[in-house]
């Protein structure tokens, strides 16, 4: 058997009692400070972590858009590309092309009711008119008002 024997004073032993109480508080609150140190770095990593990612996402969502965009744009222009050729194609055909309906306009204006034409042709750019005038000076009025006309 042991006998323990204590020979220190009650107020010492309180106070002994008091700072190892002490201790043990200041422990638990370091424990506590360390613990939630960790846990809030372990957040932080995480958020960053999921930052990370999500610009990566975000990188590859706009690049498959672009992609898409590049494929839009490339179609446009492949479009474009072949209405110009269709355009330069009637652009052609109309030039080479006697624009008739202005023609008739004008040769109908100028026509006066003495006049009766019976035929009307073209040699390429060159548009001949035959018919019948009751009076010469009409036939010479009426050719200098065509000659005259914009549109000859």
């Amino acid at each position: 058997m042991k006998i323990k024997l204590n020979l220190l004073p009650e107020e010492r032993k309180n106070k002994i009692k008091n700072k190892k109480i002490i201790h043990l508080f200041i422990w638990q609150e370091s424990m506590l400070i360390v613990a939630t140190l960790l846990i809030l770095g372990v957040v932080f990593s995480v958020t960053q972590i999921i930052d990370i990612q999500a610009k990566s996402l975000d990188t590859q969502v706009s690049s498959n858009s672009s992609e898409g965009n590049y494929a839009k744009i490339k179609k446009y222009e492949e479009t474009l590309a072949e209405a110009k050729v269709r355009i330069r194609n009637i652009d052609k055909v109309q030039k080479n092309n006697i624009d008739w309906i202005n023609a008739f306009n004008e040769i109908n204006k100028n026509i006066p009711d003495d006049i009766t034409l019976r035929s009307i042709s073209n040699n390429e750019y060159v548009v001949h008119l035959s018919g019948r005038a009751k009076d010469r000076d009409e036939l010479i009025k009426m050719r200098s008002q065509i000659e005259k006309s914009k549109c000859f």
